[in-house]
């Protein structure tokens, strides 16, 4: 749980690695959905949550499509090809690589998202 609500891990089981790792970084552990819903529970999933935040990828195209707010993490894809479309998005890229992006960078565009959000 953080100051806005409950954090939940969502990806297919080629990702459960790399939801490991988020979860050993976190103070309070996160609801994980890796590998346990389908397409279509997760577009009920996304529909309500207040904020998205992932990398290019179908569920972020499907959380902006959806009007959730969503940052969409960038590393070497075309993001004027690929960008989240709508007002409640927003990207966040630094050269060719995700592992630039700083995480303060996420964190104050959550921020603004939030604060503008009539959730």
């Amino acid at each position: 749980m953080t100051e806005q609500g409950k954090v939940i891990l969502v990806g297919g089981e080629e990702e459960k690695g790399v939801i490991n790792e988020v979860i050993s970084l976190t103070a309070e552990e996160p609801l994980r959905l890796d590998g346990e819903i389908d397409l279509k529970e997760l577009a009920v999933l996304l529909k309500i949550c207040a904020l998205f935040i992932g990398n290019d990828s179908a569920p972020m195209q499907i959380a902006s499509l959806l009007r959730t707010p969503t940052i969409g993490i960038f590393g070497p894809t075309d993001v004027q090809r690929f960008k989240p479309l709508g007002k409640k998005s927003r990207v966040i890229k630094n050269g060719s690589s995700m592992n630039s992006v700083k995480p303060e960078e996420v964190l104050e565009a959550a921020r603004e998202l939030l604060r503008n959000s009539p959730c």
